[in-house]
């Protein structure tokens, strides 16, 4: 992080805007999860509500290397000229200006959000339905044994990794990173940990990229599948 010599008139003016953000309301779709998240536009929103009394405002910057990687800096910025700024990578999955804009949006979210201090709501009525554990937080359910995909299911993703990069220009082995980073985000070291309903939505989420490839590798265990999808690589 950079900051200006001083930076003390800005965190008063953070220290009297941060109480006023609302949460911001999940309200767009992710095929990625299937789940709900706040998009760019509600997460500033919330910050430009919070800051514009207290003469706060963002700037973000998207900028080029030369080796052609990209980074996105975002600035806090005080009326009386003092500033605090942060950088961060943008990961491009396809690099044409698509996937660049999209790369650029969601690093312009997370960083709004991380210098910000915005957090989304993410109750979605489990208190109000007593599932909750009383101050508005949703408890763990108890952890359950799940039939994982295991190395055939891993090669299969790995398999259809391949066509979709075929079918589409993308580097095949960034959508096998991204593959590996969903089963992370899923709580697992190995794409071959996956539970069969994880592996389903990473599957899905290939086919939003090329809705073309072959359907259902774990729609179900049958002969049909099978002859579909032969696995050409085994691992992630």
């Amino acid at each position: 992080m950079t900051r200006s010599e001083s930076i003390a008139q800005l965190a008063a003016a953070m220290a009297k805007a941060q109480p006023a953000i609302e949460p911001a309301i999940k309200d767009a779709a992710n095929p990625f999860f299937k789940s709900k998240y706040a998009d760019l536009g509600e997460v500033w929103r919330v910050v430009q509500a919070a800051f514009a009394p207290h003469g706060l405002s963002v700037l973000q910057v998207p900028e080029t290397a030369e080796d052609g990687s990209v980074t996105l800096t975002t600035m806090v910025l005080h009326e009386s000229g003092e500033w605090i700024a942060g950088t961060m990578p943008v990961r491009v999955v396809k690099d044409d200006p698509q996937g660049v804009g999209s790369g650029i949006t969601y690093a312009r979210r997370y960083a709004l959000s991380a210098m910000c201090g915005v957090v989304a709501e993410d109750d979605d009525g489990e208190a109000a339905m007593g599932r909750g554990n009383g101050n508005g937080h949703q408890q763990a359910a108890p952890p359950t044994r799940e039939k994982t995909i295991g190395n055939d299911g891993s090669a299969k993703l790995a398999t259809l990794c391949a066509q979709v990069a075929e079918a589409t220009g993308y580097e095949r082995r960034s959508l096998l990173a991204t593959v590996k980073e969903m089963a992370v985000k899923f709580g697992h070291e190995k794409v071959a940990d996956m539970t069969i309903a994880e592996g389903k939505q990473v599957e899905e989420y290939l086919k939003t990229i090329e809705p073309a490839s072959e359907p259902d590798i774990f729609g179900g265990e049958d002969a049909g599948t099978a002859a579909r999808l032969q696995p050409t690589t085994g691992g992630e």
